[in-house]
């Protein structure tokens, strides 16, 4: 059971209409699980932002840091 909520975002990936479907009416999915995904692609944003090369990245290092992006 557990392991299903974990693979529901995939599923909501693949099959977009049939996992709205089960988002909306039947109650699928965690917010549990959604805050952790949200919170990945903060972290890999940030990340991207700060350690990205110096050829590609336009922000200026002395401004960038970790906290605030």
């Amino acid at each position: 059971m557990k392991q299903d909520y974990l693979r529901f975002p995939l599923h909501l990936i693949v099959h977009p209409f049939d996992g709205y479907w089960d988002l909306k009416y039947e109650n699928r999915g965690r917010l549990g699980v959604a805050y952790v995904v949200l919170a990945l692609v903060v972290m890999a944003m940030i990340l991207q932002r700060q350690y990205a090369g110096f050829l590609v990245n336009y922000n200026d290092p002395r401004t960038l840091s970790a906290s605030t992006s």
